[in-house]
């Protein structure tokens, strides 16, 4: 690098397909290599634009190349062996086809789901009242540039205070310039919080070793890595990991469900109660037709010009009101 503090990186064999709809970085990389052949070398500078989203933004980086061999894709005769050679439930060519048709077919159902979703999320946030600390912005960004740092030395550099250097940026600066996308993180997260607590959604021991088992593979679940792994999501601190992730999700299928029309299972009512209270029939009744009818006034407002204003619950989290605004 042409600078004061040069960043060496380390001589690694790639595998390189130029591209020009997904070109390699730095800029011109691809057309670096057009031409070459089978033991050709060559040197070269390039340099990431100044407004460029790399780490290396306005630096220049001196390229050393060595081809190893030249490949090119050819395409085969679609035969029912070839068929067979591409997974174990494919026998014939129409078999084939049949497949990658029905693959297909759930790809788009699932980004059309993901799309309605995120649609139904984004109503729901407009139709919400948030009630939060400035704080919880705060510990959001904490949370997002830990994460930034593990990347970046995952990446082999010397983590987030390192990039600050390069880049000549400082933490405030880089905290002022993500904390419009930590607000929105922030915001959907005490949402979906809300509806946990409100639709009063849990987690079972059976529905938490289910996940655990999912992330085995076909790895034996009685091996030591395998009971190591149920030892640490099961009863140790990856547990409320895990168990946030599979609230987050019946969250988000429980607005898809609301949204849809679909009927919702009765939350379970708690067995004590005091007796100036509520019902607990009555109150959970509330609870849920607060988050029920923000949903589906949300998703009203996404189809239709007008929106019946729903009321406030009187049992509210001081952290977020999920109610129509």
């Amino acid at each position: 690098a042409e600078d004061e503090d040069p960043v060496v990186l380390e001589e690694n064999e790639w595998e390189v397909t130029p591209d020009q709809e997904n070109p390699m970085d730095p800029p011109g990389f691809d057309e670096q290599l057009l031409g070459l052949k089978a033991g050709d070398s060559k040197e070269f500078t390039l340099s990431w634009p100044e407004d460029s989203q790399s780490i290396y933004a306005g630096r220049s980086v001196n390229i050393s190349v060595t081809v190893h061999k030249v490949q090119s894709y050819k395409q085969a005769e679609l035969t029912d062996e070839l068929a067979q050679m591409i997974g174990p439930d494919f026998e014939t060519v129409e078999d084939l086809r049949q497949g990658v048709r029905e693959s297909l077919l759930e790809q788009a159902q699932q980004e059309a789901e993901s799309d309605y979703l995120e649609q139904a999320v984004t109503a729901l946030l407009e139709q919400s009242t948030l009630n939060y600390p400035p704080a919880v912005i705060e510990d959001q960004l904490d949370v997002m540039m830990n994460e930034t740092d593990q990347r970046l030395r995952q990446m082999g550099l010397n983590g987030l205070n390192h990039y600050f250097e390069m880049v000549n940026q400082t933490q405030e600066e880089y905290r002022d310039q993500n904390r419009e996308d930590a607000k929105r993180i922030a915001e959907r997260n005490l949402v979906i919080s809300e509806i946990v607590a409100k639709e009063k959604l849990s987690v079972s021991d059976d529905e938490l070793m289910e996940r655990i088992k999912e992330t085995f593979g076909e790895e034996d679940p009685e091996s030591e890595s395998a009971q190591n792994m149920i030892e640490m999501f099961r009863d140790g601190p990856g547990r409320p990991i895990l168990e946030s992730q599979i609230l987050t999700q019946k969250a988000l299928d429980r607005i898809l469900a609301i949204v849809r029309g679909e009927e919702i299972p009765e939350p379970v009512a708690e067995a004590e109660t005091d007796a100036n209270d509520e019902t607990p029939a009555d109150a959970e009744g509330e609870e849920s037709a607060v988050v029920a009818n923000t949903a589906e006034s949300a998703t009203e407002d996404a189809g239709a010009d007008d929106a019946e204003e729903q009321p406030a619950a009187s049992d509210q989290s001081p952290a977020v009101d999920a109610a129509a605004a």
